[in-house]
């Protein structure tokens, strides 16, 4: 695959992965996208270092910005838990090329009913490591996008270390893709 390398039009906030330190990109900056989601996009420098862009900096790679259509709708539907699930398969560790689901990173999934309307979710999720900077941007990206399907009504993650994460928690599908079998 070719890498597509992009000259950043102006300065930029990013969040170093897997470190979350926080650092300004410099305007000019050439960096390759490696994963884009509606919340953020990942990008590769050529010293090989990983960087997450807000969604709202899209401009500033070439992309189109967020469509404000996406934001929540307030029509009342139900409830369905599948939506989250396939919510949950379009966030991806921004160090692995596989989604959480698969990476077995969600350790719990519970919703009850909300007195306003709707349900509250609440969903744990575990890190690959402990120390792992990435877990408060993963939990940002999960609240958005599921708090975006209707019929729910708040979303809550609670990062979980204990149990600690291991590979056996991981699908076959996912062991297969990263070369694990």
């Amino acid at each position: 695959m070719l890498e597509t390398w992009i000259k950043l039009v102006r300065d930029c906030e990013v969040v170093q992965i897997p470190f979350g330190n926080h650092l300004t990109v410099p305007k000019g900056t050439e960096v390759s996208i490696v994963q884009s989601t509606r919340v953020a996009h990942i990008a590769a420098t050529q010293t090989g270092f990983l960087l997450r862009f807000p969604a709202q900096d899209a401009d500033a790679l070439g992309l189109p910005l967020p469509d404000p259509a996406h934001l929540r709708s307030r029509v009342r539907e139900p409830y369905v838990e599948d939506r989250v699930w396939e919510a949950l398969r379009t966030c991806y560790d921004p160090e692995v090329p596989t989604n959480i689901v698969e990476l077995g990173l969600i350790y719990s999934l519970a919703h009850e009913a909300n007195g306003d309307g709707g349900e509250k979710v609440t969903i744990g999720l575990m890190l690959t490591a402990p120390g792992c900077g990435m877990g408060e941007f993963l939990k940002e990206e999960i609240e958005e996008k599921v708090g975006e399907l209707p019929g729910v009504a708040s979303v809550k993650v609670n990062i979980i270390l204990d149990p600690p994460w291991d590979p056996s928690r991981m699908t076959e599908a996912a062991r297969l893709e990263l070369g694990m079998m």
